[in-house]
């Protein structure tokens, strides 16, 4: 095993131990704790602790069939609707960075000769828009969106 010797300093500010690689760089082979804030990238972006969905929202008493919706959330976001549909029409789940949105990220075709049951889902990114449009009609029985 080679010893690589790297020149760190250490800084006591409030209580805290800061520590800084003299290139910029720093590799760790290892673990590395990170408190809580998480880690600040040079640009200004932080990444914390929990890097996928934290929120999950039953908005089923909200959303409508047609109706055009925007991520405000700042963050990708999946949707997932359960929507009974007539035969032989279909419901697609579109989303887009334009209004209304036109691309298709999820169907479910209705071909059994009778309603059935069908469930729809995709990312849709931050700011941009999405719905469930319906050819033919058809009702939500569950819509859920995780961020």
């Amino acid at each position: 095993m080679k010893k690589v010797s790297i020149l760190l300093a250490v800084i006591l500010v409030f209580g805290a131990a800061h520590v800084f690689a003299a290139n910029g760089d720093l590799t760790v082979n290892g673990q590395l704790n990170v408190g809580t804030a998480g880690v600040k990238f040079s640009d200004g972006s932080v990444q914390t602790k929990a890097s996928g969905p934290t929120t999950q929202n039953d908005v089923t008493g909200s959303r409508v069939i047609g109706t055009v919706y925007r991520n405000t959330t700042g963050k990708p976001m999946w949707v997932n609707v359960v929507a009974t549909v007539p035969n032989p029409y279909y419901v697609q789940l579109r989303t887009d960075a334009v209004n209304p949105p036109t691309v298709v990220c999820a169907f479910f075709h209705n071909n059994t000769g009778g309603a059935a049951i069908g469930t729809v889902g995709g990312w849709v990114l931050p700011g941009n828009y999405y719905t469930l449009y319906a050819l033919g009609g058809g009702s939500v029985n569950n819509w859920i969106e995780w961020y």
